[in-house]
């Protein structure tokens, strides 16, 4: 029966250090597609949050809230590279 156990946790580290190893591919992949937005209103910064890219043309999903009354916006991605939105 011990040897049972063994066997069985001994399986269960394997597979969760296959899946560890896999998971910085996959982090790095969601990490790109990640932004922060900075919104204006009068050339004040009025807000700022979080935002997704989405598709491969560059829309940005955004929560409403933060764009409500602002007049312009910055989209900041994870490589420091800035739209004006």
């Amino acid at each position: 029966m011990r040897k049972g156990i063994v066997i069985v946790i001994a399986l269960l580290l394997s597979v969760t250090f296959c899946a560890a190893q896999k998971l910085p591919k996959k982090v790095g992949k969601a990490r790109q597609s990640v932004a922060s937005i900075i919104a204006f209103k009068n050339g004040v910064v009025s807000g700022n949050g979080t935002a997704m890219f989405v598709g491969d043309k560059g829309d940005v999903l955004v929560s409403y809230s933060l764009l409500c009354g602002a007049d312009s916006a910055v989209v900041v991605d994870t490589k420091g590279k800035t739209r004006t939105v």
